[in-house]
C-alpha cells in the first residue's frame, strides 16, 4: 500500500479526483483542477446522469470587497464542460450546489455576506445543468416583525416531499460579526419557479442552546440529513462568543 502526500500551493482552491483500485485498494490520482489564487472552494457534488459529471461552487475575491459566485461542470477526467461566474451587487458568497434530477442545478448563497456592511440575504439559484444559464435567483424571506433579521444557510439537501431542507443560522445583521447573538436554523423551502424572485419558507425551527453567558453566544447547524419516515437529522456547533475558548464552551 502507498500513501499519498498533497501539498497544495498557498492562496490556491483545487479539487483533487481520486479513484480507488479494488484490486489492491490503492488510490490513484487522476487529475486536478486548479483554479485562481482569488477562489476559494465551497462546495462540489455529483450530477447523477452517468456523465461523470461534477459541480463544483466557489467563491471569487475579486477585491472589490465583494465576492462573487463560480460553478464549474467538469468531468472526472479534469475537463472542463462550461464555467459561470454569476454577479450580485454588494457580492454574495456559495454556500451548497446540488442537484435535483438531470437538469436542473441548485446553489445556495449568501448575499451581502462581505466586510463593508451589507445586511445578509441568503439565496437560493437555479440554473441549467446542460448550460449553467440562471433559470432564477430568489431571496429567502424573513419574518421581519419578529425582527429574524440575517439568516445565513450553510447547508441545504431536497427532501422527500420535494421540498429544499436546510440550516444554518438566524441573527445579527450582517453575518460577520461573531458577537452578535445567533440561533441554529432548520428550515424548509419550496424550490422556486422560474422567474421568482422572493420564497417564503414552509416552515421554520430555531434551536438556541443557551451557553455561557460570559458574552453573547452563537449557534450554528452546519449539516442536515434526512431519516427516512421519521424526519431530519441536524448537526452543528453551540459556541459562546469569547476569547477565551475553554471557558466560554464549545459545543457540538
Amino acid at each position: 500500500m502507498r500513501t499519498l502526500f498533497l501539498r497544495p500551493t498557498s492562496g490556491m482552491a483545487f479539487t483533487l479526483l481520486l479513484a480507488l483500485s479494488v484490486q489492491d485498494l490503492q488510490a490513484q490520482l487522476h487529475s486536478i483542477l486548479v483554479e485562481p489564487d482569488n477562489v476559494v472552494y465551497s462546495s462540489t457534488t455529483e450530477i447523477p446522469d452517468a456523465s461523470q459529471h461534477m459541480l463544483v461552487a466557489s467563491t471569487v475575491d475579486d477585491g472589490d470587497p465583494e465576492h462573487q459566485v463560480r460553478i464549474s461542470r467538469v468531468k472526472t477526467d479534469g475537463s472542463l464542460q462550461w464555467e459561470w461566474d454569476y454577479n450580485r451587487v454588494n457580492g454574495w458568497r456559495a454556500s451548497h450546489v446540488l442537484t435535483i434530477g438531470d437538469n436542473l442545478g441548485v446553489l445556495i448563497g449568501v448575499g451581502g455576506l462581505d466586510t463593508i456592511g451589507n445586511e445578509v440575504h441568503s439565496i437560493i439559484m437555479t440554473f441549467n445543468l446542460g448550460s449553467g444559464a440562471i433559470l432564477t435567483m430568489a431571496e429567502i424571506q424573513e419574518n421581519t416583525a419578529t425582527n429574524a433579521k440575517g439568516i445565513v444557510i450553510t447547508h441545504g439537501m431536497v427532501g422527500a416531499d420535494g421540498s429544499l431542507i436546510l440550516t444554518g443560522w438566524l441573527g445579527g445583521t450582517t453575518g460577520v460579526q461573531l458577537d452578535e447573538s445567533r440561533v441554529a436554523l432548520l428550515m424548509s423551502v419550496p424550490i422556486p419557479a422560474v422567474g421568482q424572485s422572493s420564497i417564503t419558507p414552509n416552515w421554520t425551527h430555531a434551536l438556541n442552546t443557551f451557553s455561557p453567558t460570559d458574552a453573547p453566544d452563537y449557534d450554528m447547524g452546519s449539516h442536515v440529513t434526512e431519516v427516512p419516515n421519521i424526519g431530519y437529522f441536524m448537526s452543528g456547533s453551540a459556541n459562546a462568543f469569547a476569547e477565551n475558548v475553554e471557558a466560554s464552551g464549545y459545543h457540538q
